[in-house]
């Protein structure tokens, strides 16, 4: 099969580090939520990420 289209990211820091894609479009910073251990919640986590990935 053909892919029709294809991007990279990076992913640096682990769950309290910063994710980007390629083209630097997206890029976030990430956290540990308030209920794992995190200081707060002012920050996007990667049970988040994960959850918007089943969107698309």
């Amino acid at each position: 099969m053909k892919a029709n289209y294809t991007i990279g990211a990076t992913a640096t820091g682990g769950r309290n580090g910063h994710v980007a894609s390629e083209n630097g479009i997206l890029g976030i910073e990430v956290r540990h939520p308030k209920a794992l251990g995190g200081a707060n919640d002012d920050y996007a986590n990667p049970e988040m990420l994960f959850g918007l990935c089943g969107l698309f």
